[in-house]
């Protein structure tokens, strides 16, 4: 509620710390109990900050994709505006399926490099948005270029960045240049 009063319009939380860390989430199913604790933090979340702030939710690539679908599923009814890392981007393919398998909107790619690296979620519109990290994708140009890669084909473009303001302005400089809207990930 303070930072929404402060006149921030969008939110990000840390969905996977809520369950038990064992370090072994992707070697095992996820639990009813753990599960319907993400729901109610989502759904208070919602309550208090009202339906007209976007709220996001990273995974951090800890769930396999089957328990990712169940998350998307649950938390539908509160509008996301996007569910971020909910199982590994390696394997484009698992997460198309989180992606068809649930309303809420797929974003992961902070730690993929190169257009090559992008190429496959992007063209086969695996999620509805992308986050580059600038300095670990291959810099300004090539982010642009992953950047345009997705407008081409209606993928979003969110940066991600966790760094210093060389880093933010680096990141601000590609949103500048980007052909279509962009949502701003992490710090902005």
């Amino acid at each position: 509620k303070q930072v929404v009063a402060k006149g921030f319009d969008a939110l990000k939380f840390d969905l996977d710390s809520i369950v038990l860390l064992t370090g072994d989430e992707l070697n095992r199913p996820l639990t009813n109990d753990e599960v319907a604790r993400m729901v109610a933090a989502v759904k208070a979340t919602r309550h208090e900050v009202g339906p007209s702030i976007d709220l996001a939710f990273d995974c951090h690539w800890r769930f396999r994709p089957s328990d990712a679908i169940r998350i998307g599923r649950a938390i539908e009814p509160y509008r996301v505006f996007w569910l971020e890392d909910p199982c590994p981007p390696e394997n484009w393919r698992q997460v198309a399926e989180v992606k068809r398998s649930c309303g809420v909107p797929i974003l992961t790619g902070e730690n993929l490099a190169l257009t090559h690296g992008f190429a496959p979620l992007i063209e086969s519109q695996s999620v509805d948005l992308i986050a580059p990290d600038i300095q670990k994708c291959g810099g300004l140009l090539e982010a642009k270029r992953i950047a345009d890669m997705a407008d081409r084909v209606g993928v979003g473009f969110a940066p991600h960045c966790i760094v210093s303001p060389l880093g933010l302005m680096a990141s601000a400089h590609v949103c500048a240049t980007a052909g279509f809207d962009v949502v701003l990930d992490e710090h902005f």
